[in-house]
């Protein structure tokens, strides 16, 4: 494996959300994280709109 995608998510949705301490671990183990900003399953099929939507929210809780 070189890379692992891994959820980050609202705090409703904390039990499979990325952590620090796992990113941590992925890398440590030579391998590549890619976060997945997802709020609800069905988001992706809003386009545009949702995307922006969610950008706007993940960068507000960071």
């Amino acid at each position: 494996m070189k890379i692992v995608c891994r959820y980050l998510v609202p705090v409703q949705y904390e039990w499979k959300r990325l952590t620090r301490a796992e990113a941590e671990a992925i890398t440590a183990a030579g391998m590549q994280v890619v976060p997945v900003f997802l709020r609800e399953t069905s988001d992706a099929a809003g386009g545009t709109i949702n995307g922006r939507r969610d950008g706007n929210y993940f960068v507000a809780a960071t």
